[in-house]
């Protein structure tokens, strides 16, 4: 029998390599970074593990993700996060 290979992903802001799902998926959409809990939504997407947050803030991860210069508003994933930890 053969067993499926589970695709990996690296974490934009500690750049460990994991298992898709160890991590979750955010996106651009306009200016704010949405994340994409069902993997349905389209365009460029940046893996990140729930620990990883600050991190990725700090070293402006986002930013070089989505190669994107201005504001972003990471709002929706700090209350996803939030909501993780309730």
């Amino acid at each position: 029998m053969f067993s499926k290979k589970i695709p990996q992903r690296s974490c934009i802001a500690c750049r460990d390599v994991e298992n898709w799902t160890d991590l979750f998926r955010t996106v651009l959409v306009d200016n704010v970074i949405k994340v994409d809990q069902f993997h349905k939504l389209p365009g460029r997407g940046a893996w990140l593990h729930t620990s990883c947050y600050e991190i990725a803030i700090e070293r402006k991860a986002f930013y070089r993700a989505f190669n994107f210069e201005g504001q972003l508003n990471t709002q929706e994933v700090s209350d996803y996060l939030k909501g993780l930890s309730n």
